[in-house]
Parts: structure tokens; sequence; C-alpha cells
């Protein structure tokens, strides 16, 4: 058996007739979505960048070059940590390996 399609304007006169039988408040009719307030107030428009000239462009390129030099400084020390703590937990699980059969044999 296959189902067709339904659409919502089609259902919600049969929606509102059942309502109307089972309540016996007034019917709420839902408006259309471009009559609808909105759920939140709408974010202000961002204003165009300005452009830089002269001395404030120069320090504005400083600025990002240092950025970019202490990030990549800021990866490649997390990239050690990282590789440091990965090399002592492998140590570590093997070392609860290599104890593992002494520790069964002495708690059986």
């Amino acid at each position: 058996m296959m189902v067709e399609p339904v659409s919502v304007r089609d259902v919600l006169p049969l929606i509102d007739a059942l309502t109307a039988e089972l309540l016996p408040s007034p019917i709420a009719h839902v408006l259309p979505l471009a009559q609808r307030l909105p759920t939140r107030p709408a974010d202000p428009p961002m204003p165009p960048p300005s452009l830089r000239t002269g001395a404030e462009a120069a320090e504005v390129a400083e600025a990002r070059q240092l950025y970019a030099e202490r990030f990549a400084d800021y990866q490649a020390k997390l990239a050690e940590r990282t590789r440091q703590r990965i090399a002592r937990s492998q140590a570590e699980s093997a070392a609860n390996t290599a104890q593992a059969p002494d520790l069964r044999r002495r708690f059986r």
C-alpha cells in the first residue's frame, strides 16, 4: 500500500475542526511565517572594514606577523608535548603488560 504525501494546508482544517470539537477554548491559528514575530532580535549589520594606509597598515601587518610566529611556536610546542605524552603512555602501557603475568601468578 502506497501512502500519498499530504500537504500541511490539507491537514490544518482537519486539526482545527478536531480541536474545536475537543476543547471548549477558541481556536488558535498559526500565522504564516512572514507575519510571525522573530524569535530573537536581528543582529545589527556589520560595518564595512576601513582601509588602512601608511603607518596603520604597517602596524597591522607587523602585528599579524608576530601573531603568526607565536602561533607557529605554540603549535610546535603543543606537538612536542603531545609526542612526549604519547611516549610516556606507551611506556606505562608496556610496563603494565610486563607486570601482568606476575600479578596473575601472585594473586591467583
